[in-house]
C-alpha cells in the first residue's frame, strides 16, 4: 500500500514538472506523451525509456528478412523501433485495447510512417468470446485479471492460428507482451515461429508457472539465445543438430 502510494506521488510530481512535453525519444523514435490513455504512470515510465530493453533486444535477434506477428502491440513502439531501425518489412501488430490501436497510429504519423496492418483482438488459447480487462494503465490491460481495472469488456478472442490466416504473409517470428496471458497459450501454437520474444510476468502468473512455461517451450525445441529483465528471446533448434 505504502509502496503504491509513493510511487502515485512521485508520478504526479513528475507529471506536474516535465507535462510541457509533448513527445518522448526513445532509441530513435517518438512516442505521443499527452493523450486521455497515457496516465500519469505511462507519462512517467515513458520518459524513463519504457520498453527501450526490448527493443534493443529485438535488435539483437532479428533483422530485415523477418517477418513478424507482434501481439500486445501497445502504442506501437516495438513495431516503430523494427520497422525504421532494423528494416523489417513484413509487420503486423496485434492489440486488444481499440483505444491503444489509435494512440498508435497517431505515433506512426508522428514518425512518419505508414502503419502496418493492425487487428483489434485479444489472443487466447481458443478463439472465442473473453473478458478483456482495460487498466488505468495501458500496458497493464490484458484477459488476465489485474489491479486498477477501469472496464472489462467480452471480446472475441483469437488464437495465433487464426490471426496469422488473416495476414498475407507468413510470419517466421512472434514477439509477444500480454500481460500474463502468455503462459495460457497452448505450447504448440508457437511451433510455426523460428524466432520468439516474449515478455513473462512472474508478478501476476507466479514464478514457478513462468518457469514451467519457459520449460515447455525449450523442450518444444526452442532454445533461449537471449535475455532482457523478464523478455526472452528463443530460437527453434536446428534439428539436425
Amino acid at each position: 500500500m505504502m509502496k503504491n502510494i509513493a510511487r502515485n506521488i512521485r508520478d504526479t510530481l513528475y507529471f506536474e514538472t516535465y507535462k510541457k512535453r509533448q513527445t518522448v525519444e526513445i532509441e530513435g523514435v517518438k512516442l505521443i506523451l499527452h493523450d486521455p490513455m497515457v496516465s500519469k504512470r505511462m507519462f512517467y515510465v515513458m520518459n524513463k525509456g519504457y520498453e527501450r530493453g526490448d527493443a534493443l533486444l529485438a535488435g539483437r535477434v532479428l533483422d530485415s528478412s523477418d517477418a513478424v506477428l507482434e501481439v500486445g502491440s501497445s502504442v506501437g513502439f516495438m513495431a516503430l523501433y523494427c520497422i525504421s531501425k532494423i528494416g523489417v518489412a513484413n509487420y503486423v501488430m496485434v492489440e486488444a485495447n481499440s483505444d491503444v490501436c489509435a494512440v498508435a497510429e497517431r505515433n506512426f504519423t508522428l514518425n512518419g510512417l505508414a502503419i502496418p496492418q493492425v487487428i483489434n483482438a485479444p489472443v487466447c488459447a481458443e478463439a472465442g468470446p473473453v473478458v478483456f480487462n482495460k487498466n488505468r494503465d495501458f500496458w497493464s490491460s490484458s484477459i488476465a485479471d489485474r489491479k486498477n481495472t477501469k472496464q472489462s469488456i467480452v471480446m472475441e478472442g483469437e488464437t495465433l492460428g487464426t490471426i496469422t490466416a488473416k495476414i498475407d504473409f507468413v510470419p517466421n517470428c512472434l514477439i509477444m507482451d500480454i500481460e500474463g496471458a502468455e503462459i495460457g497459450i497452448p505450447i504448440d501454437q508457437f511451433a510455426m515461429f523460428e524466432k520468439l520474444i516474449i515478455e513473462v510476468h512472474p508478478g501476476i502468473s507466479g514464478p514457478q508457472c513462468v518457469a514451467n512455461f519457459i520449460s515447455t517451450l525449450t523442450e518444444s525445441g526452442f532454445e533461449i539465445i537471449d535475455k532482457q529483465d523478464s523478455t526472452y528471446a528463443f530460437a527453434r533448434q536446428n534439428k539436425g543438430n
